[in-house]
């Protein structure tokens, strides 16, 4: 364990969680958790079927990107969790355009994204959008 005050304590990140709500293009409010190292790049953390922000694998991939420095965004897809809308089944393209309302958001933060990544139904959502861009 080091000693206050050591170089290995100045080089931990400060970590700041940040309640985010950002707008779909639907007029529904996504909210999100930016979890704020100061790095100017970001991780996209889209949840799975039935899921929200909070399951556990989105949460430690987050806190595993904050003890490597970099900032991550965990959200909430329209109709789960704390985000405003309807459930859909299958709404993969709603989805989409769900993350991709969050990726702008953060280009227009001056932000670079790093990565998106997804569990289960989110890695599909990921992919659809990538597929887009391309």
């Amino acid at each position: 364990m080091s000693q206050p005050g050591s170089t290995h304590d100045a080089q931990k990140p400060v970590i700041q969680q940040q309640k985010v709500i950002i707008p779909n293009n639907h007029g529904e409010k996504l909210v999100g958790l930016l979890h704020e190292t100061g790095s100017e790049e970001i991780v996209i953390l889209c949840h799975g079927f039935r899921s929200s922000k909070e399951t556990n694998i989105i949460v430690n991939l987050a806190i595993a990107l904050e003890n490597e420095g970099i900032s991550a965004f965990r959200f909430d897809f329209a109709g789960n969790g704390e985000s405003e809308g309807s459930f859909q089944y299958g709404g993969y393209w709603r989805e989409a355009d769900d993350l991709h309302a969050v990726i702008q958001h953060f280009h227009g933060e001056k932000l670079v994204i790093h990565a998106i990544l997804g569990h289960s139904k989110g890695r599909r959502c990921g992919a659809v959008v990538c597929f887009q861009v391309s």
